[in-house]
This record gives C-alpha cells, structure tokens and sequence, in this order.
C-alpha cells in the first residue's frame, strides 16, 4: 500500500543485482549534492538532425525497456527494491548557433554532468541536444550507473540510432529478452556457493585491494579530474579485441 501510495501508476517490483544493490548503499552514504556515479557520454554528430524526432526516438526506447524506468528504493524491512513506473524522459534542447566561443555549451553539459539523481523519481536518464548550426549537434547522455554499465550503454546507443533513422518504429529494434528474466533466474542462485566462490578467490589477501591511501572518514568533495588521449584507430581496435577475449569492457581495460 505505501509502494502504491508513493507511485500510483507502478507496474512492477523487481530485486536488485548485488552491483546495483552496492551503487545504492554507495549512493545513500554520500552527499546528494555530489554523485560520481552519474555518468556521462557526449556525442558530436555532423550533418542534419531533426530535434523531434530524436526525441520521440528517445521516448520510445524508454517505453520499450521496462527498466530504465525504475525507481529505487526500500521496502519496510530494508530490502532493497527497484519499482517499475511510466516515465517521461527528461529532455532539454539549447539552440546555440550564434555562440561562437563554446562557453554556454560546456557549461550546459558540465552542469547536467554533476546535477545529481533523485534514485526515487525515474527515469534516471536524461537527454541533452546542443545545436550549434544546421549540421553540428552534440547530444548529452547523462545516467546514474545503477541503470546502466559499460556492456549495455552501446546497446542502448545503437537503439536510439536506429529508432531515430526509422522515425521512432518500435519494430525497427528487436525485441529485448525481459531483464526480470535475468533477475529471477538470479534470485534462485545459491548465495553460499557464491559466497564460497569469492572466499576461494580472494584466499590470502591481507586487506582490501585499495589503489590509493586509505581515505577513512573522507567522502568525495570534487568530481575526479578527467585527462584526454586520443589513440589511432588501429589502437583503438587493437584495444577491442583484447577486452573482447578476455570478456572484459573497454573501460575496464583503460
């Protein structure tokens, strides 16, 4: 009933992945006015694009998968829940053709960069168009990592593309599995077996496996710098495959 009071309109209560369980728990010890995990990709598109569409492109892929539209939370004993609702995606479109420095446009994404998510009111994505004159664009993905990661974050890119080249068809993308599957069948492995596995793994480490001096007490009072390297494409493919034979992502990698 206080689920229901709180979202009238829930479709679905689902659990949470032991990842997407850590990011909450990460989530609710820090300031809410700063959230590392809010994760960002911008894109530079050269040649014409029609704000309307991508936009209803961007609709219609968050109609088609239940969950980018969760909501997360707890129920009365603490267990830790994600809630299924219809959602609208944020979107906002900044016509910028008669700046010339660039300034308004990276202050625009920089701020959609670090305004944090509310986790309790979805969707927990946004979308940012900048046009900068009729045939350069930047569009901003901004998401909290509790909703996506580095394997599906290019699935989803590809799909907004594909919608947005086939004027939002929902048929012009395959139907996706649904990911209550992949949580069901999670929910039925054994937890002591898994907690064996890793109890093998990490069989003689001393301590935690930290990269830098302990920061006990601290929490983060600044997003991380951020350094650019540009790699030659044979670099780049180069760097694919090994994370592909490995089963690793990219990110991972670098």
């Amino acid at each position: 009933d206080a689920l229901h009071h709180h979202y009238p309109t829930l479709t679905d209560v689902w659990p949470l992945t032991p990842l997407q369980a850590g990011l909450l728990f990460h989530h609710e010890l820090t300031s809410q006015a700063l959230d590392t995990y809010v994760v960002q990709l911008v894109l530079d598109i050269d040649g014409p694009l029609d704000p309307d569409r991508l936009r209803d492109a961007a609709d219609t892929l968050l109609g088609h998968h239940p969950n980018l539209r969760a909501a997360f939370g707890h129920t009365p004993d603490g267990t830790p829940i994600q809630i299924i609702t219809p959602a609208t995606l944020p979107w906002n479109h900044h016509d910028l053709s008669d700046e010339r420095d660039g300034t308004v446009a990276h202050d625009i994404v920089t701020t959609d960069r670090t305004t944090a998510f509310d986790l309790t009111a979805p969707p927990l994505l946004r979308l940012t168009l900048i046009t900068h004159g009729p045939t350069h664009h930047q569009i901003a993905l901004t998401h909290h990592h509790i909703l996506l990661d580095g394997w599906s974050t290019p699935l989803l890119l590809h799909e907004l593309l594909q919608l947005y080249e086939h004027h939002a068809d929902p048929g012009a993308v395959p139907r996706p599995l649904p990911y209550r599957r992949y949580l069901e069948w999670l929910t039925q492995q054994s937890l002591e077996e898994s907690r064996a596995a890793w109890a093998d793994v990490l069989d003689g480490l001393e301590g935690p496996t930290i990269l830098l001096p302990s920061a006990r007490g601290r929490v983060p009072s600044t997003f991380p710098d951020e350094y650019r390297v540009s790699l030659s494409r044979e670099h780049t493919d180069g760097l694919r495959t090994v994370a592909r034979t490995h089963d690793l992502t990219l990110h991972t990698i670098l």
